[in-house]
């Protein structure tokens, strides 16, 4: 057995102890045997996997017993957490029924429902162990890490390979292909810049060394829709920080500036990024076929929109008759979130499901809205980079199928987060709700 190996697991065993007494480590628990699982590196493929294939059953396992015994735990009091966490809920109740009545494809939409139930139930105990700022904190450590031991592995240990222009080859759950993997990037370079700017002294050290190497792996991704969502989710940082939060918000979008200028020297990936704005005529094949699935996607949901079970577009015999249509010859993804879930679970559950993203937004919209108020800038410009956060994965599912992805149930329970140890007074929480409802019917 590697060093390697050893120092995880004993890693792992720590953070397991550590989790029974503080139960958010225990999530840190989980993202180690998500970004470093040893079945996707060399140093685990020997004596790590002999002892079990499950280390993230395991890990989830042993985070779900340190909240269970934990008397520290968070309580599920707050109106807009319950509220979106019963949605969660739901969405999975209707993904059971739509399963068991009207699954194309069993094996798929099993696999599908599985991880519905899993990441909701997830999703829960990471929003129970949130007790306080600091919990926050070390999630958002832990991502920021495990995305930088990602890239150390790429750039320094040579790990994947270059494929047509972009990077392939690493084992990740749900995010091995280089889009997907460009999302789940995307998510550490934004949080990390909370860190970069309002983190304490180590984690400001810490996220300067580490976001330079982690969007170096997003441009060997070359994902034109992580390009495109990166611009939307600065724009909106930009725009919901005010004050101190805007001048770093700033600072921060011509430090990514420069890094694309000094990083982004490979002919393939500006030619890929400047491809983005091109007319229709100029457009190329991939970016013109992703448009036609869409079509053909929400075709198929039109024709079935209660659901045919978890990728139904276009892995499925019900699927397959419109991927056909746009021009595929044999089961393919769709390649766009939206049309993935209203397909798999029915425009019923693609609206529970958006509604939980939704009540999750309102929550820390409405502890950003205070911070602004009492002139809390740090907490301004961690909200909205949360907000920021969001926009980033709700682009990037434009392109790919990851809006069920495990990360952005990360992003709910994160805004969850923040909204309830940041939330005003409850006095307060009825003015919000009545500027808010007068803003968007002004809009």
């Amino acid at each position: 057995m590697s060093l390697t190996a050893i120092l995880w697991l004993l890693l792992f065993l720590g953070l397991a102890a550590a989790a029974m007494f503080r139960p958010i480590y225990g999530f840190s628990l989980y993202v180690l045997a998500f970004y470093a699982i040893p079945a996707g590196w060399w140093w685990g493929m020997g004596f790590l996997s002999s002892l079990t294939s499950r280390w993230s059953l395991l890990a989830a396992l042993i985070f779900a017993a340190a909240v269970l015994f934990s008397r520290a735990r968070r309580e599920l009091s707050d109106t807009l957490a319950r509220t979106a966490f019963m949605l969660l809920v739901l969405y999975a109740i209707n993904g059971t029924i739509v399963h068991i009545l009207m699954a194309s494809n069993t094996e798929r939409s099993y696999n599908g429902l599985v991880l519905i139930w899993k990441q909701s139930l997830l999703c829960m105990l990471i929003f129970l162990s949130l007790t306080n700022a600091d919990d926050l904190k070390i999630v958002f450590r832990s991502i920021l890490i495990g995305s930088f031991y990602v890239a150390y592995e790429i750039i320094f240990n040579h790990r994947g390979s270059i494929e047509g222009g972009r990077l392939e080859g690493i084992f990740l759950p749900g995010a091995g292909e280089a889009n997907y993997m460009a999302g789940l990037m995307a998510l550490a370079l934004v949080l990390g810049g909370a860190f970069l700017f309002f983190g304490k002294k180590y984690d400001r050290c810490m996220a300067f060394l580490m976001l330079p190497f982690i969007f170096e792996v997003v441009l060997r991704c070359n994902s034109r829709g992580c390009y495109l969502a990166l611009l939307a989710g600065g724009a909106r940082l930009f725009m919901a920080a005010t004050g101190k939060a805007r001048r770093y918000a700033l600072i921060g979008a011509c430090l990514a500036g420069l890094a694309i200028f000094f990083q982004a020297k490979d002919e393939n990936i500006s030619k890929r990024f400047w491809s983005i704005f091109v007319a229709e005529e100029e457009r190329d094949t991939s970016a013109q076929s992703r448009i036609e699935f869409t079509r053909a996607g929400w075709k198929m949901v039109m024709d079935f929109p209660f659901g045919s079970g978890a990728e139904a577009a276009f892995k499925s015999e019900r699927g397959l008759p419109y991927a056909r249509e746009a021009g595929a010859v044999t089961y393919r993804a769709v390649h766009n979130g939206y049309v993935d879930i209203a397909a798999a679970w029915g425009v019923q559950g693609f609206c529970l499901y958006m509604g939980a993203i939704f009540i999750a937004w309102w929550s820390c919209r409405r502890a950003l809205v205070h911070a602004r108020s009492t002139g809390q800038g740090n907490l301004v410009f961690l909200g909205a980079s949360l907000e920021a956060a969001l926009i980033t994965q709700l682009v990037v599912c434009a392109f790919i199928s990851s809006l069920d992805g495990e990360w952005f149930y990360w992003v709910i329970v994160l805004m969850l987060g923040y909204g309830t140890l940041y939330a005003p007074p409850p006095k307060e929480r009825t003015v919000f709700a009545q500027a808010e409802n007068s803003r968007l019917q002004v809009t």
